[in-house]
């Protein structure tokens, strides 16, 4: 920040995690909708007309990495309270 001359202070890191915390329901969206569109294969991939016609499920739910990815933010979801009912 002084390389930069800007007066304003830097965030804490208690203020930091304060804002992810506030801002991790929109995480959670971007991860179970445009996460599993975005890590699907070039080879799989479908037109918005074929997810409407179809069950609308797309192959990058089943992709082996979004599944690694969503099984380590899961737990913190549930932690913070997002996935309560």
């Amino acid at each position: 920040m002084k390389q930069l001359d800007c007066k304003t202070q830097p965030p804490t890191k208690e203020e930091l995690k304060a804002s992810m915390k506030q801002r991790a329901s929109y995480g959670m969206i971007a991860s179970t909708t445009a996460l599993p569109l975005m890590m699907s294969d070039k080879d799989e991939a479908k037109d918005l007309d074929e997810f409407m016609g179809n069950d609308g499920c797309t192959p990058g739910y089943k992709n082996e990495n979004y599944k690694k990815i969503m099984m380590n933010r899961m737990p913190m979801y549930d932690e913070l309270g997002l996935l309560d009912i």
